[in-house]
């Protein structure tokens, strides 16, 4: 993938990453949203040394998750400090994965369509709700 503004939609679902109710705060959660185009779903790809950060056009905050996991459950959240990410081209779109966990994915939860369903971080099971689109905003 290219550096440039995008819409990152799930495989399975159509849904696309959202910034919850478009707050600006630190530690907002992302989850998934049936799309809108507000600037909420855009993101920005930059390089950042060989891996990309991914930059929410409406808030100038990253993707982000934890450093250590150690929850059960762990979401990705929004932070003003950038994070790292592997983007690996697969039979249908994309997996995303934290450089510093490559065996982990961005994962929609259950592959649930439903707005505002979680979005974290899983082990990959090469299923359809680990793999995203990046479509050009």
């Amino acid at each position: 993938v290219s550096p440039g503004t995008y819409f990152i939609k799930n495989v399975m679902t159509g849904t696309v990453v959202d910034l919850h109710a478009s707050n600006t705060a630190e530690g907002t959660v992302i989850d998934a949203y049936h799309y809108v185009g507000g600037n909420n779903q855009k993101v920005d790809l930059s390089g950042y040394g060989q891996h990309l950060i991914i930059r929410s056009v409406h808030s100038n905050s990253y993707i982000w998750v934890p450093y250590q996991l150690h929850a059960s459950e762990i979401l990705t959240k929004s932070s003003y400090t950038p994070q790292q990410w592997d983007i690996s081209k697969v039979d249908r779109g994309f997996y995303i994965s934290p450089v510093q966990y490559p065996e982990y994915v961005l994962d929609l939860f259950h592959g649930s369509d439903v707005n505002h369903a979680k979005i974290g971080l899983w082990k990959n099971l090469h299923a359809d709700n680990h793999k995203w689109y990046f479509l050009p905003a």
